[in-house]
């Protein structure tokens, strides 16, 4: 698997509001999972109860985890995401009265995250890094799946070009790995592309500007 080694965002055009999305429906997606969902499990602990929905994705296993302030399972502070033992994935903080704190979606090792947004308790947000295109993953047959997160949109277009190719719009899929995440895949034909990604939430949208270069070392 290799990882996004090069993002290079320009933020273009804003919309006039957040669309913040709050523990209880961020928890619904989730535990909903995808079709490559096999299993649900539920660990009451007096100081931080567990929920873990269990799914496979090309035979990795993907692991969420839900953290709550109670034991019933009433108020969630953090939901972890996990490939093969790994921090990978969404990761969301909120504050008690279900207001998200904190988005990142984690790469690699450490606390690398490819697209961070913070936000105070009355839902301003405070601070933004990277963009909806989070990571890509390569395959040995010269393609690669490009994962976008769908968090704060309601939909998402995608145009992708290379010195040798002109400008084309993804075909964006459902992934299979986790909810509110987008997958198109292409063939990998150069080392350096141009993404143009627009989010829409409503009638309002996001423009970014990101550039991949792969590694092939």
């Amino acid at each position: 698997m290799n990882k996004l080694i090069l993002v290079m965002s320009i933020y273009c055009m804003s919309c006039a509001h957040e669309n913040l999305p709050r523990a209880n429906k961020v928890t619904y997606l989730l535990e909903q999972g995808t079709d490559s969902t096999y299993n649900r499990e539920y660990f009451p602990n007096p100081n931080k109860s567990l929920y873990a929905v269990l799914t496979k994705y090309y035979n990795a296993g993907i692991n969420t985890f839900f953290y709550y302030y109670d034991i019933d399972k009433k108020s969630v502070s953090e939901i972890q995401t996990y490939m093969i033992n790994n921090l990978y994935g969404h990761y969301f903080e909120f504050y008690r009265n279900g207001n998200l704190m904190k988005y990142c979606y984690y790469v690699g090792s450490g606390d690398k995250c490819s697209y961070l947004k913070q936000f105070s308790n009355d839902g301003t947000l405070e601070s933004e890094k990277g963009n909806p295109f989070v990571d890509y993953i390569q395959n040995d047959k010269n393609e690669m799946d490009m994962h976008f997160s769908t968090v704060f949109f309601d939909s998402l277009q995608v145009e992708i070009s290379s010195g040798k190719a002109k400008a084309q719009k993804l075909d964006l899929r459902t992934s299979s790995m986790l909810p509110m995440l987008s997958e198109s895949t292409i063939s990998i034909t150069d080392s350096i592309f141009y993404l143009k990604i627009i989010g829409y939430i409503k009638n309002e949208k996001k423009l970014y500007n990101d550039t991949l270069i792969i590694d092939n070392n």
